[in-house]
């Protein structure tokens, strides 16, 4: 384990000592990151808010834990809280938020010409056409077709690790 000192808000705060994992041990983790499970974990956490924020997975290195979070718009933990993020994914939420309920995520090719006339959404589309655990084996399927297109920022990942190393010197 490493001591880093964290500043909080401002003077009066003064700084706190922490334990981290060492930067090998970090690095590691990193190094044997599943992108796929990091954005599914991610998506899971968004889906469904409604309000404005993101939702984001990050690596806590004092444990080396995958931990999925939101955070409103416009709000920020205290640095004693945050300090030990590294942020892996964020996907915005509300109205930003990725959209399955489309022709396009959830509809077979065939599907999608029959749908043109649909006066319904897509999801509306594939339970009446199919049911519940269709709509549901399709939405899955969506969410594995996002996380195969992620690919982490391993720039920003070590970005955030040198900085949090920095702490300690």
């Amino acid at each position: 384990m490493k001591k880093v000192m964290v500043s909080g808000y401002n003077r009066s705060d003064g700084k706190r000592e922490f334990e981290i994992l060492d930067k090998a041990e970090l690095e590691k983790l990193i190094d044997d990151l599943n992108a796929f499970e990091v954005y599914q974990k991610t998506f899971t956490e968004g889906k469904g808010m409604s309000h404005s924020g993101t939702a984001y997975t990050y690596l806590d290195a004092r444990t080396g834990e995958l931990v999925s979070g939101w955070l409103g718009a416009n709000n920020f933990n205290h640095p004693w809280d945050s300090f030990y993020e590294i942020w892996l994914c964020s996907i915005k939420t509300g109205c930003e938020f990725p959209d399955l309920n489309t022709a396009d995520m959830l509809l077979n090719d065939t599907e999608q010409e029959d749908f043109q006339d649909y006066e319904g959404s897509a999801e509306d589309y594939v339970l009446e056409k199919h049911d519940q655990k269709e709509l549901d084996d399709r939405i899955d399927a969506a969410i594995d077709w996002l996380a195969q297109e992620f690919s982490p920022d391993y720039d920003d990942i070590s970005r955030q690790a040198k900085e949090l190393y920095e702490l300690g010197e």
